[in-house]
């Protein structure tokens, strides 16, 4: 990932997701003081070998809210949820889509964020025991 929007453009990145990451996790109040926006080498093994979706029949069995952005771009996040829901075995489980966010939209924009609180509190509050 570009260090800054700045250099994201001089390279010519013209990506809208890829532009909107660098923005939240490069230029934004939300960026970590510590991030040096690296990866190690040796972490590669353990990222080619991690398969995030394997055990999902068998472990997401319980009430499940899953949350997705409505406009559909490179990161393959609305897809992943959607893979998600359809795995888990879960008897009690919602897809919501968060009218026209994109990903990174639902990570700090007010209207998306509040949308995506209200669903998860109207799901969760029927479902949990206190």
């Amino acid at each position: 990932m570009p260090d800054s929007l700045k250099d994201a453009e001089s390279a010519g990145a013209t990506y809208l997701d890829l532009l909107e990451a660098v923005t939240f996790y490069r230029d934004s109040r939300y960026r970590h003081p510590n991030s040096t926006n690296r990866l190690l080498f040796v972490s590669y093994g353990n990222l080619l070998g991690f398969e995030a979706f394997n055990l999902i029949p068998e472990l997401l069995i319980h009430p499940l809210q899953i949350i997705v952005g409505g406009r559909r771009g490179t990161t393959g996040q609305y897809e992943a949820g959607q893979r998600l829901f359809d795995l888990s075995s879960a008897d009690n489980k919602d897809f919501f889509v968060v009218g026209a966010a994109g990903h990174y939209d639902t990570y700090y924009k007010p209207e998306y964020v509040k949308q995506a609180i209200d669903r998860l509190t109207a799901f969760f509050s029927n479902r949990l025991i206190i």
